[in-house]
C-alpha cells in the first residue's frame, strides 16, 4: 500500500501514477508540486469543518470600544473636526459619525489626548459646533493563518456570554442591512470584506472578547522528506491519497490524457469518503474567500 505521511511520498505517488519518471529525472516534477499544494489548500479549505485542520486554541478578536464623550465641531465642505472632550486614545482609521446625518466618515488622522483630527474627505452635512456624534470600529483584520471560519452560524462566540455572531455574505449584510454600520449595541452577523477581515453587524458599544474557531492554512508543502512542513495535517494520513488523485489528474490533463477524468473522479469520492467517515459535524454551506476563484482542484 502506498505510503502519504509525507509530501515526498505524495509527490513519488503522482509522479508513478502519471507515468513520469522519478524525483529529479521528470520534466514535470514542479508540475506536480504545484498541483499538490494547490490541491492541499484546496482540500483543507474546501468547506467541510474537518476536526484535523481547526485551530487550537481558537481566534481571539478584540473590539473597540466606541467614543462619544462631549460633542464635536463640523464644518460643511471641511475635513477638520474638532472633539470637545479630546479622545485619550488615537482614533485615527476608526469610523465617524454624526447623529442624524447618514454618511460615515474614517478618521484619517488623529493623536492620543487631541481634540484635533482630520477625516478621510471633506464633512457634507450641516455645519454645528456642538454635535452628537459617534466613534466606532465595525471591521476588523483575523489571523493570519485563517483560511476559512469553522461555522458560519456560529461564526463568533462572545467570550462574555452565550451569545454568537452568524457569517453572511457581503451582499446579503448589505441588501438586508443597507444601515447595519451606524447601528450600535451587539453584533449578530459578520460579513468577510476581504479574505481575513470582517465587517460586523452591529458594532459593539464597548471593549469585547471574541472567540472564532477557524479552519488554519497549512502552509507549503515541503517535498524533500526532511523539512518541518513535509507532513500535511490531512488525518489520517492514508487520506493524503486524495492530493495525489487530484494532482495526478491535473499532469494528465495537461497531456490530454482521458484518463484525468477517472482520476477527478477518485478525487470526489475520496472527499465523500472523507466527510461520510471522519467527521459527525454538520456540513456548513460551502464558502470561498472574497476574490477567489472556484475551482476544481486545479
Amino acid at each position: 500500500m502506498a505510503n502519504f505521511d509525507f509530501g515526498k511520498d505524495i509527490l513519488v505517488n503522482v509522479l508513478s501514477r502519471a507515468e513520469e519518471l522519478g524525483i529529479g529525472l521528470s520534466d514535470r516534477e514542479t508540475e506536480a508540486k504545484a498541483y499538490i499544494q494547490a490541491s492541499y489548500i484546496a482540500v483543507v479549505g474546501e468547506g467541510f469543518p474537518w476536526p484535523w485542520a481547526k485551530k487550537e486554541p481558537p481566534g481571539i478578536l478584540t473590539t473597540v470600544a466606541e467614543y462619544t464623550t462631549g460633542s464635536v465641531l463640523v464644518t460643511n465642505g471641511s475635513k477638520n473636526i474638532t472633539f470637545s472632550s479630546a479622545p485619550a486614545a488615537s482614533r485615527a482609521k476608526q469610523k465617524f459619525s454624526v447623529d442624524d446625518d447618514p454618511v460615515t466618515y474614517r478618521i484619517d488622522t488623529h493623536v492620543a489626548a487631541a481634540a484635533a483630527a482630520v477625516l478621510d474627505r471633506n464633512y457634507l452635512g450641516t455645519t454645528a459646533t456642538a454635535a452628537a456624534f459617534h466613534v466606532f470600529e465595525d471591521e476588523y483584520d483575523l489571523a493570519s493563518d485563517f483560511l476559512r471560519p469553522f461555522s458560519r452560524r456560529n461564526f463568533l462566540r462572545d467570550a462574555h456570554s452565550a451569545s454568537t455572531v452568524r457569517l453572511v455574505g457581503e451582499d446579503e449584510m448589505g441588501g438586508l442591512y443597507p444601515y447595519a454600520g451606524r447601528s450600535s449595541f451587539y453584533p449578530r452577523y459578520a460579513a468577510m470584506i476581504a479574505e481575513k477581515r470582517i465587517r460586523l453587524v452591529a458594532y459593539p458599544t464597548d471593549a469585547k472578547y471574541y472567540e472564532y474557531p477557524y479552519i488554519f492554512h497549512p502552509g507549503v508543502l515541503d517535498f524533500t522528506g526532511a523539512g518541518a512542513g513535509d507532513t500535511p495535517i490531512i488525518s489520517p494520513a492514508e487520506d493524503g491519497m486524495v492530493l495525489s488523485f487530484f494532482a495526478v489528474a491535473n499532469l494528465l490533463e495537461d497531456k490530454n490524457d482521458d484518463r484525468a477524468k477517472d482520476f477527478f473522479g477518485a478525487g470526489a469520492a475520496k472527499i465523500r469518503d472523507m466527510k461520510r467517515l471522519g467527521i459527525t459535524l454538520n456540513r456548513p454551506r460551502s464558502w470561498v474567500p472574497p476574490n477567489a476563484r472556484v475551482s476544481t482542484y486545479r
